[in-house]
This record gives structure tokens, sequence and C-alpha cells, in this order.
């Protein structure tokens, strides 16, 4: 989540919808297997604070559907 807190950030964006489409805010637990083991649980708590700290910036939402752009 500070990822993604950061992002927005630094583009001075909300990159809500962006992150959202890309699984960033999936409720849940994981596990990753890539460069060792690592697990992460987000709780909708987690998901929720993160939303709303965006929010609270109030940023400009991006001019165009960022996930549609290609090269």
């Amino acid at each position: 989540m500070n990822f993604v807190k950061t992002a927005c950030e630094v583009s001075k964006t909300d990159l809500t919808e962006f992150f959202d489409k890309y699984g960033f805010f999936y409720v849940g637990a994981f596990e990753f297997g890539d460069y060792g083991n690592y697990k992460y649980e987000l709780t909708q708590e987690m998901a929720d604070k993160c939303r709303s700290e965006i929010k609270a910036m109030n940023l400009p939402k991006p001019k165009v559907d960022l996930t549609t752009l290609e090269d």
C-alpha cells in the first residue's frame, strides 16, 4: 500500500482506479516464491485506509484510462 500511495504522490495523480484494475486492492492472503518465500495479507481495513489517504490528497484523476495505453 505504501507503493500505491507513493506512486500517487510522485505522479500528483489519483491512481486508485489504475491500481484497483490491476488487483492491488485484492483482499486476501498471498504467498510469493520470487527471490525467497514471502507471505502477505491485505485486509479490507488496510485497503480502505490506503484509499482514504489517497482521497485526502485531493489529487486529480488521470485524463485517460492508463490501462488502455499501448506502445
